[in-house]
C-alpha cells in the first residue's frame, strides 16, 4: 500500500513538473513574439549591461565593456556560458531560464520534505509553480530566476547538511552553494557566517562546519582575488549597495514620492538628485574597478552622514521600505494581454491580482503560524528556513529595494506557509 502511494505521489509530482514546465516555456514563447518583450528589442538598463559583460567575458576581453565591480558576477557568468556554446541567442536564454525555474520548483518540494511532511512540501510546491512572478521572471534577461534557484540550491543543501549529522562532504558542498548564492544576491553572504556561529554554538561537527567554510571560501576567493588584484581592495559584494542607499537618504527624497506610485520601483526622480550625484561624482582611477568601489564607498558615506544628521528621516524611510517591498500588489501593469481597455485584454492582470491574494495575502497568516509552530516545536530545519527570511527582511530594511528583490525568499515564504496550513505535521513522519 505504501509503494503504491509512493507511486503515485512521485506520478503527480511529476505531472506538475510538466506543467511547470509548460506554463514557463508558453510565457516565454508569448514575450519572445511582443515587441514589447522581445529580448533584442528591451535590450536596455540592466538586461543590456548583463549581455554586454557576459558577451566581453566570452571573448575573453575586458576591454568593452570595461571591467566592472557594480554588477554581482554569476548571471553574466551564466550567459557568457551559454554564448560560448549556443552562439549569442537570448530567446534561447529565456528558454534555459525556464527550465531553471521549472527545477526550482522541484527544489521547492525537495526542501518542504526535509521540514515538513508530503502534505507541506506538495502544497508549497504547488504555490510555486502557479505564482506568477516566477514564471513571468524567466521570461526577462535579468538574475532573478538563476538567484532563486541558486538560493534554493544553498537551502536545500544546508538543510541536508543538518539533517545527515553534519558530515564534512555534505557541509564542503552546501558551502559551495553557499558561496554561488552569495555571488548573484550580495544579501546571503552575511547569513553565512550566522549559520556557522548557530552550527559551532550548538557543538555540532566542527569538521562539518570546516568544510562548509571551505567550500564558500573556493567559490568567493576568486571574486575577492579579482577584485583585488583589480583595485587594490577587498571586497567581496558589489558596489552599487552605495548608490541605493543614497536614492534614499538624501534631503531631495523627504516625501518618499517614489513609494506611492505603482508599481514603486527604486527610482532617481526626486527633484535635486542629479545634482547630488554630479556633486559626489569622484575622479576616476586608472582601475575602473577601483574606481566603481571608491564611487560607492563616497554614496555610502554621503548616506550615512545624512542619516545622522536627520533620524527623523530613517525612522520614516524603514516602514515605507517594508511596504514598497512586501505590499500585497506585485506589479501587474505590464504582463501580457493589457492591450486596450476590452475586459478580455485584462484578463492577465486580472488573474495576477487574484493570484497575489490567494497566494501571497491569504498565507500571510499561515507565514507567521509557520514560524511559531517551527519556533515552539524547535524544529531546526524549519528554523533554518526562517533564519534566511527574518536576515533578509532586517536587511533589505535599511536600503530602499525593489519589489521583485522578494523574489529570492517567496519559495521560502511559501514553506513556511505550508508549514503553518499543516502544523500537526511538522515531522516527515505522515
Amino acid at each position: 500500500m505504501e509503494k503504491k502511494y509512493r507511486y503515485n505521489l512521485n506520478l503527480i509530482i511529476l505531472l506538475l513538473f510538466i506543467v511547470a514546465c509548460v506554463v514557463r516555456i508558453s510565457t516565454v514563447v508569448v514575450m519572445a513574439h511582443d515587441a514589447r518583450y522581445d529580448p533584442y528589442e528591451n535590450l536596455v538598463g540592466n538586461r543590456a549591461d548583463y549581455v554586454n559583460l557576459a558577451k566581453s567575458l566570452q571573448r575573453g576581453s575586458y576591454l568593452n565593456p570595461q571591467p566592472t565591480a557594480d554588477k554581482p558576477p554569476v548571471y553574466p557568468l551564466f550567459l557568457a556560458g551559454i554564448f560560448s556554446v549556443f552562439g549569442d541567442d537570448l530567446t534561447l536564454v529565456l528558454y534555459i531560464q525556464a527550465m531553471i525555474s521549472a527545477f526550482s520548483t522541484l527544489l521547492v518540494y525537495g526542501i518542504g520534505r526535509q521540514i515538513g511532511s508530503r502534505k507541506a512540501a506538495m502544497t508549497a510546491y504547488v504555490f510555486s509553480i502557479f505564482y506568477y512572478p516566477f514564471w513571468y521572471s524567466a521570461g526577462t534577461l535579468m538574475r532573478e530566476t538563476l538567484m532563486v534557484f541558486l538560493i534554493l540550491l544553498f537551502i536545500h543543501a544546508l538543510i541536508r547538511w543538518f539533517n545527515s549529522g553534519h558530515y564534512a562532504g555534505s557541509g564542503f558542498w552546501a558551502g559551495l552553494s553557499a558561496g554561488a548564492a552569495s555571488l548573484i544576491k550580495s544579501v546571503v553572504l552575511p547569513v553565512i557566517p550566522l549559520y556557522l556561529f548557530i552550527f559551532l554554538k550548538q557543538k555540532k561537527s566542527f569538521r562539518g562546519a570546516f568544510a562548509f567554510a571551505v567550500g564558500a571560501a573556493l567559490i568567493l576567493a576568486p571574486w575577492g582575488m579579482r577584485n583585488y588584484l583589480r583595485s587594490g581592495r577587498f571586497f567581496l559584494t558589489s558596489t552599487n549597495g552605495g548608490y541605493h542607499a543614497l536614492l534614499l537618504y538624501n534631503a531631495h527624497s523627504r516625501d518618499f514620492a517614489l513609494y506611492k506610485r505603482d508599481p514603486g520601483f527604486i527610482s532617481e526622480d526626486y527633484p535635486g538628485i542629479d545634482a547630488l550625484l554630479s556633486e559626489l561624482k569622484i575622479n576616476p582611477t586608472e582601475s575602473h574597478v577601483l574606481t566603481e568601489y571608491l564611487q560607492g564607498r563616497a554614496y555610502m558615506k554621503h548616506a550615512v552622514q545624512f542619516i545622522k544628521s536627520h533620524p527623523g528621516h530613517f525612522l520614516r524611510a524603514v516602514p515605507a521600505t517594508l511596504w514598497n517591498m512586501w505590499r500585497v500588489g506585485y506589479p501587474n501593469e505590464r504582463v501580457i494581454g493589457k492591450t486596450g481597455n476590452l475586459a478580455w485584454n485584462n484578463l492577465p492582470v486580472y488573474f495576477c491580482r487574484v493570484n497575489d491574494m490567494i497566494l501571497y495575502a491569504a498565507m500571510l497568516p499561515f507565514f507567521l503560524i509557520g514560524i511559531y509552530t517551527a519556533i515552539r516545536k524547535r524544529s531546526e530545519p524549519a528554523l533554518l528556513v526562517a533564519v534566511f527570511i527574518i536576515s533578509f527582511v532586517v536587511l533589505h530594511s535599511f536600503i530602499p529595494a525593489m519589489i521583485r528583490y522578494r523574489l529570492a525568499v517567496m519559495p521560502l515564504f511559501f514553506l513556511l506557509s505550508a508549514l503553518g496550513l499543516w502544523r500537526r505535521e511538522l515531522t516527515n513522519k505522515v
